[in-house]
């Protein structure tokens, strides 16, 4: 257990300051859950999006009251007098995902592609603009940031069905990876010394590589319908938002990297 540090003893850096405090303690370790809360709840817009776009499997009718057969889009797609159609609610693949959803039943795949692209162009985007943004005002600012954008752009993809909107709301969740995930694991390695940045590491990306497999779970056994995996971490992170703004400070690494050691303190 550590002792309190001497207020007129200079410390050469954080890390000592640290090691007086008795290393790795509860603060690293309530730093760790919140860490690792914020990147696993807040990757359930992101991992699954394989399940989110997955083509449904489709039966056909000729006139919506004989015998129901297995078909294709393009059976149904291709003109006026298309077949009625319906998802294949037995198959393993038909999920209620984005595809019904925004209603794109019959829209071509590299529309379909646009999910997963325009994530991941936010995300490089976020990622030249973010990181860099807290260098200047702080981990805890650009963390918040990315958690507000989040939860901002998840309800704007739960609450509309329009695929243009809903397409803009992807691209801010991509952008806000970039604050959420990569800004908060900056600011958690920075609440603790060099040598325990390894561990911690390991720790959170452990927890949050199961993301996919709870949502391989959720998907088998408890519904086929996207929305509340989505929604119900969407509330979490949230709670997380509201943790952060009353609960944590900024960094004392930051502080002291920019010289305020009185802020460091």
């Amino acid at each position: 257990m550590g002792t309190a540090p001497d207020p007129g003893h200079l410390y050469k850096d954080v890390d000592e300051a640290y090691d007086q405090l008795g290393g790795f303690g509860k603060f690293q370790i309530k730093t760790v859950i919140l860490c690792t809360s914020i990147l696993f709840f807040g990757d359930f817009s992101l991992y699954p999006v394989g399940f989110y776009e997955l083509q449904p499997e489709y039966e056909c009718s000729i006139d919506n009251q004989t015998a129901w057969y297995p078909c294709k889009p393009q059976d149904f797609c291709s003109d006026d007098n298309a077949p009625y159609f319906r998802m294949n609610k037995t198959s393993e693949r038909s999920l209620e995902n984005w595809i019904s959803y925004y209603r794109i039943e019959c829209a071509p795949k590299s529309q379909i592609g646009l999910f997963g692209t325009t994530f991941f162009v936010g995300i490089v985007l976020g990622c030249a603009i973010l990181p860099r943004m807290s260098d200047i005002y702080g981990r805890k600012a650009l963390t918040l940031v990315g958690l507000a954008i989040h939860n901002l752009a998840n309800f704007s993809v739960m609450y509309n069905r329009n695929i243009n909107y809903g397409l803009v709301g992807i691209f801010l969740m991509g952008f806000a990876v970039a604050g959420r995930a990569f800004c908060g694991f900056v600011w958690m390695t920075e609440n603790m010394r060099v040598r325990d940045v390894s561990a911690a590491t390991a720790s959170v990306f452990t927890v949050d590589s199961l993301n996919l497999f709870f949502s391989s779970l959720y998907f088998m056994y408890v519904s086929k319908s996207w929305f509340w995996l989505f929604a119900g971490p969407t509330l979490i992170t949230c709670t997380l938002a509201l943790w952060v703004i009353f609960l944590e400070d900024e960094t004392p690494k930051f502080y002291y990297g920019r010289g305020q050691y009185d802020k460091t303190r």
